[in-house]
């Protein structure tokens, strides 16, 4: 099968082209937005796997990231046991009876 390029030359129009295709997209407008729609929900839906069920950390990573982790956090005792210590006096506070003034807005 031979295939003659000079004769398809001659025949395109880059006018025409433009309004066929232009014309082709427009009837196919909804199928076109359908079909990206979904190629992208199947690549958000990709990511969320490989991100959240397909992870892979070696034994050596994970266990540099656990040190790491310890390393950053710092407990200060002095503060963590003060804030205990309001928690309970408040705790307290509510539990007694209040023993307030008169209430002066009661009619009798």
């Amino acid at each position: 099968m031979k295939l003659e390029f000079t004769n398809l030359q001659n025949k395109i129009n880059s006018k025409d082209l433009v309004a066929k295709s232009a014309n082709f997209l427009n009837r196919r407008e909804k199928a076109i937005l359908i079909a990206l729609f979904l190629a992208a929900l199947a690549y958000c839906v990709y990511l969320w796997y490989a991100y959240a069920y397909d992870f892979s950390w070696e034994s050596a990573k994970r266990q540099q990231y656990i040190a790491s982790q310890n390393d950053q956090t710092n407990l200060n005792e002095g503060k963590l046991n003060g804030v205990l210590g309001n928690i309970d006096a408040r705790q307290k506070e509510f539990g007694q009876d209040i023993n307030g003034p008169a209430d002066f807005f009661r009619l009798k």
